[in-house]
């Protein structure tokens, strides 16, 4: 019984998602807004997607430009949330119970943090300019972020990894 509303409730989620995206694009979603603000997935509602149940009571997906989501289960009886936007990749996968399993959000040409901003002000990088950027956020873990900053100065193009604090790391996994 419990599979089965969570299965009626998830594609009245992804029904109702669909429907959103198409009013968005309808009403006025502009490819002028700033991709901070088109994101869903945001340290503030990290902990709302570490639960299957949370998401469908929240519905963070409600005012989302992903083109696609998608939301189903497999024959493990596993539940699975993939969606797609330009800016953005989410990809989770939670079992029967709702619970994470796990997840990997990817998130394209962001404002980064302002530490990384300051680094990059200042000493070796202040003579580049940041032409691109990539954070890779593990299992909606606001620690796990990992920003990937795309440097240019003439023609040397430089990547350099940083947490969300400012330090550099090592090249992602």
């Amino acid at each position: 019984m419990l599979l089965k509303n969570i299965l009626i409730t998830a594609t009245i989620l992804v029904m109702t998602c669909m429907q959103a995206v198409a009013l968005q694009v309808t009403i006025g979603g502009s490819d002028t807004e700033s991709p901070q603000n088109s994101l869903t997935i945001t340290e503030k509602n990290f902990s709302c997607f570490q639960s299957l149940q949370c998401l469908i009571k929240e519905n963070p997906f409600q005012k989302s430009n992903l083109d696609e989501i998608r939301l189903n289960s497999n024959q493990t009886r596993n539940y699975v949330i993939e969606g797609t936007s330009k800016n953005e990749e989410v990809y989770a996968e939670y079992d029967s119970s709702g619970k994470l399993i796990k997840a990997t959000v990817v998130q394209r040409n962001i404002a980064v943090p302002r530490s990384i901003s300051m680094v990059l002000a200042q000493g070796e990088y202040q003579s580049y300019k940041m032409i691109g950027n990539e954070v890779v956020i593990q299992n909606f873990d606001p620690y796990s972020m990992m920003y990937k900053i795309v440097l240019q100065n003439e023609d040397e193009v430089r990547v350099e990894y940083f947490d969300k604090y400012g330090t550099p790391r090592n090249r992602i996994s």
